[in-house]
């Protein structure tokens, strides 16, 4: 990873001028590969003054994308950041605002303080560091507790719930804010490339798992590789009922903040790029499937209708009826569209499991001209193999596979 501090200054100058004067800066760390991060990330401590005072320091989190032409020409990074940008610009301030309007308690925060953001050959965002108020990330090799679960879910649901009560009650406003909210539109509607690297890592796991489970249930798992395309495309003509999604519901994209019994009693939701329109659906199965237990996967309808409760109880405290996606509607969405999280297990369960070394670099990838970036081997087979069953199991015991 490259660091100029020069330029990491000019950033921070510019992002943090309304916060902080004549800033000094100390770099104090950075994301590691396997982090799975779209970007560079450096923790930086900054010295300054404050605008109409004495001397005054922030901690912050330097979010750029990375420092090579190959990988900006190969990847989509403007797109993404792009995306990120307009998220913590327009999307949430405008949630905020509405939750605000409408004297909500315990409303939906759950992002990090965004201090600024910058375009040009390095596109970036400049944030707060959860880390120094206390927040960590959960260890990505091991499923979340259901505390951890839960505390997610809420959030989800009420995230959710702010797209829901926004459309019903300020439709225009809605339309305008999301109309245009689509990043797959912008990334192009054509050829998908994850659909290779996913019939690859399915075959992958089908063998990874053969003696583990019954022929019968790893031959509705194979045929997962044949409905790729169609699923996408079910996801892309979804006409259902949609709302603004995080996009990217793994591991690595929820830092906790635990009580003195190491309880998780706030979570800050982190890496917006892919967020859009869609069904809620996806984020759910994309997050249930990729860190919930197999004790809590074997439960997945308490799960489930957690979730829309507190979907339901938020929509009403705006002001909006709970029959906006009444429950019947919600499970039969999720028989449709749930394949979606189980399908991206295929390669989110190999980044989880992975040691540092084993986990894919995608800029020197890009650079060696090899886009394949996760057809790698993970040498802690059993993890694997333990995790991956229990989420086979899980979907075809509930005949959503």
């Amino acid at each position: 990873m490259n660091y100029n501090e020069s330029e990491l200054k000019s950033w921070l100058d510019s992002c943090l001028k309304k916060n902080l004067l004549e800033i000094r800066v100390t770099l104090v760390g950075h994301s590691a590969k396997g982090d799975g991060y779209m970007g560079d990330i450096f923790f930086v401590h900054v010295d300054g003054k404050a605008p109409h005072g004495g001397p005054q320091t922030l901690d912050v989190a330097v979010k750029c994308s990375k420092d090579s032409d190959v990988l900006r020409k190969f990847s989509p990074m403007k797109i993404f950041f792009r995306n990120e940008k307009y998220f913590y610009e327009r999307v949430f301030p405008t949630f905020v605002q509405f939750q605000t309007n409408r004297g909500v308690k315990n409303a939906f925060g759950g992002v990090p303080k965004c201090y600024g953001t910058l375009s040009g050959d390095r596109d970036v965002l400049v944030f707060e560091n959860l880390a120094k108020r206390g927040f960590q990330l959960w260890d990505r090799k091991r499923p979340m507790t259901r505390g951890h679960v839960e505390l997610v879910l809420r959030e989800y649901a009420k995230f959710h719930a702010i797209s829901g009560a926004l459309q019903d009650q300020e439709a225009e406003k809605f339309g305008e804010l999301v109309g245009h909210y689509d990043i797959f539109r912008d990334l192009g509607r054509g050829e998908n490339p994850m659909v290779d690297a996913l019939k690859n890592a399915i075959d992958e796991m089908g063998d990874l798992l053969k003696n583990e489970l019954e022929e019968w249930v790893l031959d509705k798992w194979r045929k997962l590789k044949n409905d790729c395309e169609t699923i996408f495309q079910d996801l892309m003509s979804f006409q259902g009922f949609k709302v603004v999604t995080h996009g990217d519901c793994w591991n690595n994209n929820f830092l906790f903040y635990c009580d003195e019994r190491n309880n998780p009693i706030k979570v800050s939701i982190i890496d917006w790029q892919i967020s859009r329109l869609a069904s809620p659906i996806l984020d759910l199965s994309h997050f249930i499937f990729s860190c919930t237990s197999e004790n809590d996967l074997n439960d997945l309808t308490n799960i489930l209708e957690y979730y829309h409760k507190c979907f339901s109880d938020f929509l009403t405290q705006m002001g909006s009826s709970e029959n906006l996606y009444p429950k019947t509607q919600f499970f039969e969405d999720w028989k449709k569209l749930s394949k979606f999280g189980i399908m991206l297990t295929s390669i989110v369960m190999k980044i989880c499991t992975a040691e540092m070394e084993e986990a894919p670099d995608l800029a020197k990838s890009a650079e060696n001209g090899d886009l394949k970036v996760f057809q790698f081997e993970v040498g802690n087979k059993k993890l694997l193999r333990q995790r991956m069953r229990a989420i086979v199991r899980c979907a075809s015991q509930n005949e959503l596979i």
